[in-house]
Order: structure tokens, then sequence, then C-alpha cells
């Protein structure tokens, strides 16, 4: 179910944009969250699996369960 969050664009950095703007967010699963996937391996190769490994031993230093990589979120904005 699209939600209609009202956030401003921001940077890479985190730096906010100039106004906020109107999008829709959907939680994808299945041939949508693959391709997601496939186009992240192809964009960072060998970095993907590399994350992932860090991610697994930060969550074990930690004690924590770290989810990586299990969800889908894709944004389309309004207009």
């Amino acid at each position: 179910m699209p939600t209609r969050p009202g956030r401003v664009p921001c940077r890479h950095a985190g730096i906010g944009g100039p106004s906020p703007t109107d999008a829709s967010a959907q939680l994808v699963t299945g041939a949508q969250y693959e391709a997601i996937q496939q186009k992240a391996r192809a964009k960072y190769g060998g970095m993907v699996p590399m994350s992932k490994v860090l991610n697994a031993i930060g969550a074990t230093v930690k004690g924590k369960r770290n989810p990586y990589g299990d969800r889908g979120v894709v944004i389309t904005p309004a207009g």
C-alpha cells in the first residue's frame, strides 16, 4: 500500500533541499525486489557481499540481529 511521505529531498550527505516534495513510497517484494538487488550488485559489485559480511560482524559484536538488504522501497515523486 503506497504511503505519501511529505519529505524534504536531500543530497547524499543528508543536507536538505529547498522545499518538501510530495511522493509515494511502496514496499516491494518478489520480482521488483530482485530487480533492485540485481541493480545494486551491478552498480557496486564486490562491495555488496563485503558490506554484508561487515554488517554480520558488527551485529555479532553488538549481540543483536541486524537485517541487511531484506527490504526494497521504491519512492516515486508526485507529478
